[in-house]
């Protein structure tokens, strides 16, 4: 059985303040990170699949790579 879960989080950080926004996209990433690793643990034949996205109301979605470049997710 196929089961998508959300984790969703609203903050107003000013964009100025890119130490405090970094922050929270950092600790979205870990937790990714951390998620996918469990999920890949349980999993049967699939894969699972994950995908952090950040949404500036104006601006758009915004898709975040929660893994670092040449890591496998």
């Amino acid at each position: 059985m196929q089961q998508t879960f959300r984790i969703e989080l609203k903050v107003d950080i000013d964009e100025s303040e890119t130490e405090k926004l970094e922050a929270v996209r950092q600790a979205f990433r870990e937790a990714a990170k951390t998620t996918y690793a469990v999920a890949v643990l349980m999993s049967g034949k699939r894969k699972p699949q994950i995908a952090v996205f950040a949404d500036k109301f104006f601006d758009g979605t915004e898709t975040i790579n929660p893994f670092d470049e040449g890591e496998e997710p």
